[in-house]
């Protein structure tokens, strides 16, 4: 069983993890909100990787004002969706509340996307906040 650790105590700041790579690969999936659609091409534009504010604040990566933060922490949205949680889920604690109002827990879906993400880096980054059984494969 895959559990969701809280990262590395104390981590420092440092540069923020970037990855246009991972985000194509994220919106490339169906909307978590709704899950509405084909599977949709890459270049639809119809699909955001939307970031999951709270959660780089959870584990000790706040961003500052007018930054984002990491890309492992994001899930695929259709555009209705996202626009709707960019309004109402952005200010400060509205944010996790508009994600439980819909019985969706982003944190998880972001873990298991960034652990399958095509880009290296990005899995790498991923492994500090999981732990793994022996049982299990990734």
């Amino acid at each position: 069983m895959t559990q969701v650790l809280s990262g590395p105590p104390h981590q420092k700041r440092g540069k923020m993890l970037r990855s246009k790579k991972h985000r194509y690969w994220v919106k490339s999936h169906l909307c978590v909100a709704c899950e509405r659609g084909e599977i949709h091409r890459i270049d639809e534009p119809n699909y955001d990787a939307c970031h999951i504010n709270y959660l780089g604040a959870k584990h000790d990566r706040p961003r500052g004002k007018g930054e984002r933060v990491d890309d492992i922490w994001t899930v695929p949205m259709c555009r209705i969706h996202h626009e709707a949680q960019t309004i109402n889920g952005h200010s400060g604690a509205n944010e996790e509340g508009w994600w439980w109002a819909r019985n969706v827990d982003p944190e998880p879906i972001c873990i298991q996307l960034a652990l399958a993400s095509p880009d290296p880096k990005v899995v790498e980054f991923a492994k500090q906040y999981v732990e793994v059984s022996d049982d299990e494969v990734l």
